[in-house]
C-alpha cells in the first residue's frame, strides 16, 4: 500500500486563536473544527468556506469532545456543567449537570450514544447523548473493584466492591447485605453500555 504525494496544500485560517480538534464529517465534504475556547466552525471542504459558525454560551470552555459520528460536540469548564450541541442543528443544545466536581475529561462512546465524563471526584459520569440524562455514576476503588449506581439508586458492583459501600437510612450507615440488596441489579451496567 503507497501513499498518494502532492506537491500542493491547501492553508486557510479557521480561528483568530488555537485549534483544539479537527476532524471530517461523515460524508467527507466538511472539516469539523472546534477552537481553544469551544468556538467551532464547519468548513466546505471544497471552497473552505464557513458553513456553520457555532459558538457555546459557556464562559469558559477547557475541554470539547466530537462524537465519532461527527454529529455532536460536547464542551465542558471550570463548572460542573457540559453542553451537547448537535452540529447540524446548534440551536438543540442541552445542559447536564454532572455532580460536585468540575469535569476534567469528556469522550464519547465509539457509537456516539454515550459520553463519558470524568470529574475530579475520581467519578466517572455515563451520559445519554439524545437526552442529556445522567445515566449514573461509575466508580472506582482499589484492586480493580467498581461499583455503578444510577439516578435511582439502583447499582451494580464487583463482589468486592461490597466492602467500600454503605448503605445509609436515618443518618445512619450499615454494610450491604440481606435486605437492604433490594437496590442490587446484576447486569445493570452492561445493560445500560450494551
Amino acid at each position: 500500500m503507497g501513499f498518494k504525494t502532492s506537491t500542493s496544500a491547501t492553508k486557510f485560517k479557521a480561528f483568530d486563536q488555537s485549534v483544539k480538534k479537527i476532524k471530517f464529517s461523515p460524508n467527507d465534504k466538511e472539516i469539523i473544527v472546534v477552537s481553544e475556547n469551544g468556538q467551532t466552525r464547519v468548513f466546505d471542504i471544497n471552497n473552505y468556506n464557513v458553513l456553520r459558525d457555532i459558538k457555546e454560551k459557556q464562559r469558559v470552555v477547557s475541554i470539547t469532545a466530537l462524537s465519532p459520528s461527527s454529529k455532536y460536540l460536547a464542551y465542558a469548564g471550570h463548572d460542573n456543567y457540559i453542553i451537547l450541541s448537535e452540529l447540524s442543528s446548534p440551536l438543540n443544545s442541552m445542559t447536564a449537570n454532572i455532580g460536585f466536581s468540575p469535569v476534567d475529561a469528556i469522550s464519547f462512546s465509539g457509537d456516539s450514544r454515550l459520553l463519558l465524563a470524568s470529574s475530579n471526584d475520581r467519578s466517572l459520569y455515563l451520559i445519554d447523548v439524545e437526552s442529556g440524562n445522567n445515566l449514573g455514576i461509575l466508580y472506582f476503588f482499589g484492586g480493580g473493584e467498581w461499583a455503578f449506581i444510577t439516578p435511582d439508586d439502583e447499582f451494580e458492583c464487583s463482589p468486592g466492591a461490597f466492602d467500600f459501600l454503605r448503605f445509609v437510612e436515618n443518618n445512619k450507615a450499615a454494610t450491604l447485605g440481606g435486605t437492604n440488596l433490594f437496590s442490587f441489579k446484576e447486569g445493570l451496567l452492561r445493560l445500560i453500555i450494551f
